[in-house]
């Protein structure tokens, strides 16, 4: 099975809270810089975002979004 039929698995058989790499929290560092104003809100790319969480976080701080995933399930644009 390729990477792809993989992560595609991954979305469609486990809940969200088990899927490998999926956190709810963005990293500490990215939330500090966020929070500094290093990037100010601008337009960006969760490239990977899996369940889009960073995405929705970026947005709700003021970031016009778009996270890209190859899932199927999984696809946002905020």
């Amino acid at each position: 099975m390729n990477l792809r039929n993989q992560m595609e698995t991954f979305y469609q058989e486990l809940p969200l809270d088990r899927i490998p790499g999926n956190f709810e929290k963005p990293p500490e560092l990215l939330v500090e810089l966020v929070l500094f104003g290093r990037p100010p809100p601008c337009e960006a790319v969760d490239l990977g975002c899996g369940a889009g969480n960073y995405v929705v976080w970026l947005a709700s701080q003021g970031f016009r979004m778009t996270g890209i995933d190859e899932s199927k399930k999984h696809r946002r644009s905020i």
